[in-house]
């Protein structure tokens, strides 16, 4: 009963080889497999854009870098990174005992001196001018003579008070108020000095010290941050960079699923940077508004519109061959399958396509095989 099952195992072996043999056969000796058909592509109208783009970097508008005047010990840390603040909280303090001490100081001193100063102007109330009488005696007076300063027998003279040292006390006194004055407002400012205030309102970006730490004068200890404007900080192609100006508008997107928002060129530095040959220039983008997931440091990008030609004849690149200048050719495919080179005048290079200026009609047939 085994030899029939051999057998039709050989048979049907042997069907399959000869089958095999009969396609490779085929494929050796028979024609050619039929080309696969070439795509074609509609000639389109629409718009064609230019368009570059550069990676950036989320910044707030306004930053500062908030630090004590003086080396001291940092007494207390009111704040975390995070934190949002109101202009004029108290961020930080440093000990305020000699401080404090020089403003009492301060205070008596002034007093002191406005003390002397009411003294000064009430003696200068009281004190009689100083003048001299002189009493004639009839007769004794010689025409065109002066009588002398001394006492005699043609007449009398007398002083009421004598002339002094020349110096003026009331103006010395307050000279001395005005000092004290002036050295009672620095005593103040010190004190102040000594808790550390936010200057606008803002985010706590990063705080670099606890209490107890001696921090040197006007090392930063808070960074804070204006989050409510933001820029982005790019590095454009030189190439790209020529074509931008301020005022000029471009989109930014913050992630892969936020909408791109409108913003423009703030600035454009003037100076290129080197990069192993690359020369890129640093351009500044501001936003009148961004989401709530542009936070400083994160990465953003933009693209700027270089060139646009709005109602255009387009064709992706891949239908045209032969660009030279502005001529190229392109292969039309008629209704019947027939096709025929074409002559084609060409505008705008754009980012997915180019428009068309003649040569072309909307709605015909191009190969995007080329001819």
């Amino acid at each position: 009963m085994g030899s029939p099952r051999v057998k039709t195992t050989v048979i049907a072996a042997a069907a399959l080889a000869l089958a095999s043999g009969g396609t490779a056969a085929y494929l050796l000796l028979g024609d050619p497999a039929p080309a696969a058909a070439a795509q074609t592509v509609a000639v389109e109208r629409g718009e064609v854009a230019l368009t570059a783009s550069a990676s950036g970097t989320v910044a707030a508008a306004r930053t500062w870098s908030l630090g004590f005047d003086t080396e001291a010990e940092v007494t207390e840390v009111h704040v975390s990174a995070g934190d949002t603040v109101a202009a004029g909280d108290v961020l930080a303090s440093i000990d305020d005992t000699e401080a404090a001490a020089a403003v009492d100081d301060a205070e008596a001193a002034l007093d002191e001196a406005q003390d002397d100063l009411d003294a000064a102007e009430s003696d200068a109330g009281s004190a009689v001018t100083c003048e001299t009488a002189t009493t004639e005696q009839p007769g004794t007076e010689q025409p065109g003579t002066e009588q002398s300063g001394t006492t005699g027998t043609g007449g009398a003279q007398a002083t009421t008070c004598d002339s002094g040292t020349g110096t003026d006390p009331v103006l010395t006194a307050q000279q001395r108020r005005n000092q004290a004055e002036a050295d009672l407002a620095d005593a103040e400012a010190a004190l102040d000095a000594t808790e550390l205030t936010a200057p606008a309102d803002g985010t706590v970006m990063s705080v670099s010290a606890g209490a107890g730490t001696v921090l040197g004068a006007g090392t930063a200890l808070i960074e804070l941050a204006d989050l409510t404007t933001v820029t982005v900080e790019a590095a454009f192609a030189e190439a790209d960079a020529a074509a931008l100006t301020p005022g000029q508008a471009v989109t930014v997107a913050f992630g892969d699923t936020d909408e791109p928002v409108d913003a423009q060129v703030g600035a454009v530095d003037l100076v290129g940077t080197d990069t192993d040959g690359l020369v890129t220039y640093g351009v500044t983008i501001t936003l009148a508004a961004a989401p709530d997931d542009a936070l400083a440091g994160s990465t953003a990008t933009v693209t700027v519109v270089l060139d646009s030609a709005p109602d255009a004849l387009w064709v992706p690149a891949a239908a045209l061959r032969d660009i030279d200048g502005d001529t190229a050719t392109a292969e039309v495919v008629h209704d019947d399958g027939t096709t025929e080179a074409r002559d084609v005048v060409i505008g705008l290079r754009g980012d997915d396509g180019i428009a068309v200026a003649s040569g072309l009609a909307e709605g015909e047939t191009v190969s995007l095989g080329g001819l």
